[in-house]
């Protein structure tokens, strides 16, 4: 059966979704767009499978060498439509780059990646590779998946019309040709901070039937509203990175904690109780941890 995401991505095209990565537009300008698409009757699903494709693939094919930054992007925003996806974590790496484990080893690719968004609709995947002390990705073709590892699907409670899977790869085969770019180490800050951005977004559009429940609900989104519309002025696009650091941590959690309280809930924690999909709006990991010390260390 056809994805919620491939089957619209022509449409979300000639909306001018991808404009951004094909230098029409600027960030702040591609997450009014996201909003308006989160905001729809098509469901958040597809806006969340959207953004990651755009964050994540996007960013790093736009750091690629000029030639292949070009025909790369080209595929990703045009039509027909070709879909990237990105195998970063692995089994037990604990959002750590340095325990990652996938390598290239006589022009053949080992590895397993546990959690590729889009990975069973995607025509290539961008795969994290080790090499000392560089993070090389390469693309692999999803058709040669099969001869060369094993693709399996992975189910969530929350935002079920995203595809996720694991994939596992045993000598996969790669040329000079297939190095997208040297080092992914420099990129993972920007890319989280773009993710959570875009779900800070999401979350918006999310609760704004919500509105009217609440005089603190109300408040809290539209204080949330007035910072994610003035930091979408200051986006532009040769200064996205340094923006985001400046403005991060999103604030979030007021309006999460409006919510959570509106309905008897001890923490946000509980909020999945009421909808699972409010599981994406909670950010603890290694390297949210690792944004906020660093963020406040240096004040």
């Amino acid at each position: 059966m056809e994805s919620l995401y491939r089957s619209r991505k022509t449409e979300l095209i000639t909306k001018g979704l991808y404009d951004y990565l094909a230098g029409r537009d600027n960030y702040g300008q591609f997450q009014i767009k996201l909003f308006e698409l989160a905001a729809s009757d098509i469901s958040i699903d597809l806006a969340v499978a959207c953004m990651v494709e755009m964050n994540v693939s996007g960013t790093i094919l736009s750091k690629a060498d000029l030639e292949m930054k070009s025909r790369s992007l080209e595929l990703l925003t045009g039509i027909p439509i070709h879909i990237f996806a990105t195998g970063i974590s692995e089994p037990a790496w604990g959002g750590s780059l340095k325990k990652i484990s996938s390598h290239v080893k006589d022009s053949y690719l080992f590895g397993t990646k546990s959690f590729i968004t889009n990975g069973d609709i995607a025509d290539t995947i961008l795969w994290v590779t080790k090499n000392e002390n560089c993070f090389p990705v390469y693309k692999v073709d999803s058709n040669l998946i099969a001869h060369y590892g094993k693709i399996e699907a992975i189910t969530t409670n929350f935002s079920t019309g995203v595809r996720h899977v694991r994939v596992k790869l045993d000598g996969y085969p790669i040329t000079s040709q297939d190095l997208i770019l040297a080092n992914y180490g420099n990129l993972s800050i920007e890319i989280r901070l773009k993710e959570l951005y875009s779900l800070c977004t999401i979350l918006l559009a999310f609760t704004s039937h919500l509105k009217d429940r609440s005089i603190t609900i109300e408040s809290e989104w539209k204080e949330l509203f007035n910072f994610w519309k003035q930091s979408n002025d200051t986006l532009e696009s040769n200064s996205v990175n340094d923006t985001l650091k400046k403005i991060f941590p999103f604030p979030v959690k007021g309006l999460l904690n409006a919510i959570a309280d509106f309905n008897g809930l001890k923490s946000i924690t509980e909020l999945k109780t009421v909808d699972p999909d409010f599981q994406l709006f909670i950010w603890e990991d290694t390297l949210t941890k690792y944004l906020k010390r660093i963020k406040f260390s240096s004040l």
